[in-house]
């Protein structure tokens, strides 16, 4: 899964980039049929923090391009 790379684990919480609700749904497909049970979802719009981990990330990898 493409989004699993960047995935933030933080505990019990698992924050994961998505681009929409249809990507919301593919989440939670796949994590059904990994047998991960979701308590919990909640959407929010990524704050400056977020932007800024994106960046930097994006700045150390190997196969960026800028």
């Amino acid at each position: 899964q493409p989004w699993a790379d960047k995935a933030r684990i933080t505990g019990r919480f698992v924050q994961l980039p998505v681009a929409g609700p249809a990507d919301v749904e593919l989440v939670l497909a796949a994590m059904r049929q990994a047998g991960v049970a979701v308590e919990d979802l909640e959407m929010s719009k990524a704050d400056l923090e977020d932007v800024f981990l994106e960046l930097m990330n994006a700045q150390s990898s190997p196969e960026a391009v800028l």
